[in-house]
């Protein structure tokens, strides 16, 4: 990972779906990765809308790393709709273990 203190190769992360007891370190992540509270409360809404298809977390030595999320958009061609699920343009990973 980009600014990661520990080498690669001693480096072990896991990638799970995200669980409830992730939400503030999920948001910390996103607070580290992007210095403000802007997409920690996106992915508060897209949680609460229900609009979540699927969200992973990245775990490194028992700490939440990196998260990204998958939630659903229609696409409208001139044929008709199609629905798939995207992942949020604003992955999120940390250089070190945030705070949980």
């Amino acid at each position: 990972m980009l600014g990661d203190t520990v080498p690669a190769r001693e480096a072990t992360v896991s990638i799970r779906e995200e669980s409830q007891g992730d939400a503030s370190a999920v948001r910390g992540v996103h607070e580290q990765a992007f210095g403000g509270p802007y997409e920690p409360r996106l992915v508060d809404m897209l949680r609460n809308a229900n609009r979540v298809t699927l969200s992973l977390v990245a775990v490194a030595a028992g700490q939440v790393v990196g998260h990204v999320l998958f939630s659903p958009v229609t696409v409208e061609p001139p044929s008709g709709n199609l629905r798939w699920a995207a992942p949020d343009p604003r992955l999120a990973v940390t250089g070190s273990p945030a705070s949980t």
